[in-house]
């Protein structure tokens, strides 16, 4: 009797393309006879690229008052899903040094929540903690060295002029060997902006980039500017001055002043940057509101092209 034959094996590379067109994570998990292929990082990263497979929406960590996790409710499709993580991730953040309850959210990014806590109210010094809720582990950040602050923004840690902001920088997409993260403070003032980054890799901080808000103080209030990320890059915005702030990750961290179009916002209103897909950003106005029941209403203002920024 002649030999079973054996069908041919396709390389790693084939199997990767044809799991890429699987329609959502589910099916991916199915796949239990090419769980090498599939479980593999290179593979998981291209899978996850928000333009092949969006993420679903889990909720939002609000980061005034008390804090807390809100997850997504019926009938959001990914309600099961936010129920689960709400249910094994630590969102009331207990691992980290006491007093836990004096730590306050400030950023989440790629699995990551960044948390600060003041240490006087006479200073803008705060600790900070990188931390894996899901895992309960973190990571303590040093503060800015004082030489380094005092060099680029004189008397910045006691000035109520200057604004200091804290937040993760987007993963680079690049192959690593070990995980590792950056976080950037916004330090501006009325009349620059410097951004600082801190490395996992080094330990260190060090001066990323600045820009200058003169002669004309085209910011005229630093601590009104509110930070959105779209397309790739961060931008910060009233509606008032007429400019927004916007720093391009993509582009080795260039920090530059975008004029916005003519918009008509009310004292009352704020202007919000969305990603509106195809390399479009969206502008919004919005009215004031809180979690705790007032409406919020918002206006679609206009679009624009996010590459090279048309408006500069």
């Amino acid at each position: 009797m002649a030999p079973a034959r054996r069908e041919p094996s396709l390389p790693d590379e084939i199997l990767e393309d044809i799991f890429l067109r699987l329609s959502a994570p589910a099916d991916l998990a199915r796949a239990a006879s090419f769980r090498r292929v599939a479980s593999g990082r290179r593979f998981l990263r291209r899978f996850l690229q928000p333009r092949l497979h969006p993420p679903p929406l889990l909720g939002f960590l609000e980061h005034r008052g008390r804090g807390g996790f809100h997850q997504a409710e019926p009938p959001y499709r990914s309600a099961p899903a936010a129920r689960a993580v709400t249910q094994a991730v630590d969102f009331t953040f207990s691992f980290l040094p006491s007093p836990a309850g004096s730590w306050r959210v400030c950023d989440a990014r790629d699995g990551r929540v960044l948390l600060s806590r003041s240490v006087s109210a006479a200073t803008a010094f705060v600790d900070l903690a990188a931390c894996d809720p899901l895992h309960r582990r973190y990571v303590q950040i040093p503060r800015i060295p004082g030489d380094l602050l005092s060099s680029s923004c004189p008397f910045a840690p006691y000035h109520d002029g200057v604004e200091f902001e804290r937040f993760h920088a987007p993963d680079s997409g690049e192959e690593k060997d070990e995980p590792s993260f950056q976080v950037l403070c916004s330090v501006r003032s009325w009349y620059s902006a410097v951004i600082f980054v801190f490395s996992s890799v080094t330990g260190d901080w060090s001066r990323l980039t600045s820009i200058s808000f003169l002669p004309r103080r085209a910011i005229k209030d630093p601590k009104v500017l509110m930070r959105y990320y779209a397309c790739g890059c961060f931008y910060w915005v009233n509606g008032w001055d007429g400019y927004m702030l916007v720093l391009d990750p993509r582009d080795d961290m260039k920090l530059s002043l975008v004029e916005l179009p003519r918009i008509q916002v009310t004292q009352h209103q704020g202007l919000a940057i969305v990603d509106a897909g195809e390399d479009r950003l969206d502008y919004w106005r919005h009215t004031s509101a809180s979690l705790q029941g007032m409406a919020e209403q918002w206006f679609w203002a206009g679009e624009m092209a996010a590459q090279d920024h048309p408006f500069a």
